[in-house]
C-alpha cells in the first residue's frame, strides 16, 4: 500500500499490485449465473471521461473472464460508437456487449433482462433527467467520474444532491466518486488544491483509486479494441491494466456476500500469479 497525496488536506489511498502481461486471465468461475452488480456511471456534463470509464472498467471485468453489458443510454451513442468501430477493425472484445437503451422505458426494460451478466454498466445521459434517475434508482452502485477543477466539483456536488433528492426517497443513494484524469503536474497548482479543499468541505465519497491521466485510455476510447489490443508502450499499458483494476477490485469489495467477494479475491489471486 502507499499513499497518494492529491493535497495538504485531500489524501487518496490506493493499492499498487504487481502484475504481468496476463495479469487478469478468463475464469470460467466469474459472473456466469449470478449478477453481481448493476453500475451506473453518472455525470451532470460533458467531458468528464464517463463513457471512457465505462469502456475501462468493462474491459477490466472481461479481463477476468466475468461477462459485461454496456447499456448506453446516452443519446451521442459514444459507447455504441466505439464497440462499432471495434467490430468494423475485427477487434471486437470478448465477454463485452453493448446495447442502446436511451428512454426510461428502454432503460428499465434492458435492466429488467441483465441478468445473464456478471457485471451490467449503464452510461447514463449527461445531463440530468428521468433517464438518470431510473439508471441510479435501479443501480447497486453509483460511479462519479470527476476531473479535479473547481468547476467539476461544483457539478460533482450538484449531481450528488440531485440524485439524494430525486432518488434518495427510495432508499439511501449508493455513489462514489473517482478522481478522474488525474495529472501529476497539475497536482502541484493551485487550482488543483483548491478543488480539492472543496471536495474535502462538501465530504465527497471519492473511491481510493485515483484514475490517472493516461494516453493509453483515451486511445482506446476514441479508436477501438481493448487494452490487451491497443498499439501502446508495454510498460504504459501496464501501468494503465493495473490502474483501472485497482479500482475494479474497489468495486467488487463492495458487495459482500455476492459473487463480487469471490471475484475481488480471485482477481487479486490472479494479479500476484498465485
Amino acid at each position: 500500500m502507499r499513499l497518494v497525496s492529491l493535497c495538504a488536506t485531500c489524501i487518496v489511498r490506493y493499492s499498487v499490485i504487481q502484475t504481468s502481461d496476463d495479469d487478469v486471465r478468463a475464469s470460467d468461475d466469474f459472473g456466469k449465473e449470478t449478477l453481481v452488480a448493476i453500475l451506473a456511471v453518472a455525470a451532470s456534463k460533458g467531458g468528464s471521461g464517463k463513457t471512457t470509464l465505462c469502456l475501462l472498467l468493462a474491459d477490466a471485468f472481461a479481463r477476468v473472464g466475468m461477462p459485461v453489458a454496456i447499456l448506453d443510454a446516452d443519446p451521442q451513442a459514444s459507447s455504441l460508437q466505439w464497440m462499432r468501430r471495434c467490430e468494423a477493425a475485427g477487434d471486437k472484445p470478448a465477454l463485452i456487449t453493448v446495447e442502446a437503451a436511451v428512454g426510461e422505458i428502454a432503460l428499465s426494460e434492458k435492466l429488467d433482462g441483465a441478468g445473464e451478466y456478471g457485471v451490467v454498466i449503464v452510461d447514463l445521459p449527461g445531463v440530468l433527467n428521468q433517464v438518470v434517475g431510473v439508471g441510479a434508482s435501479r443501480a447497486d452502485l453509483v460511479i462519479v467520474p470527476m476531473r479535479m477543477s473547481f468547476h467539476d466539483v461544483t457539478e460533482a456536488v450538484k449531481l450528488l444532491k440531485w440524485l439524494e433528492a430525486v432518488v434518495g426517497h427510495t432508499g439511501p443513494v449508493n455513489a462514489r466518486i473517482v478522481a478522474n484524469d488525474v495529472d501529476a503536474i497539475a497536482q502541484r497548482t493551485a487550482a488543483f488544491r483548491e478543488a480539492a479543499r472543496f471536495a474535502v468541505q462538501h465530504n465527497l465519497p471519492f473511491f481510493n483509486t485515483v484514475l490517472r491521466s493516461r494516453n493509453v485510455f483515451k486511445a482506446m476510447a476514441h479508436q477501438s479494441g481493448s487494452l490487451s489490443t491497443v498499439p501502446a508502450d508495454p510498460d504504459q499499458l501496464e501501468k494503465a491494466k493495473r490502474n483501472v483494476g485497482d479500482l475494479m477490485s474497489e468495486i467488487l469489495r463492495m458487495f459482500p456476500g455476492q459473487d463480487g467477494e469471490a471475484a475481488a479475491a480471485d482477481a487479486e489471486r490472479q494479479k500476484v500469479g498465485a
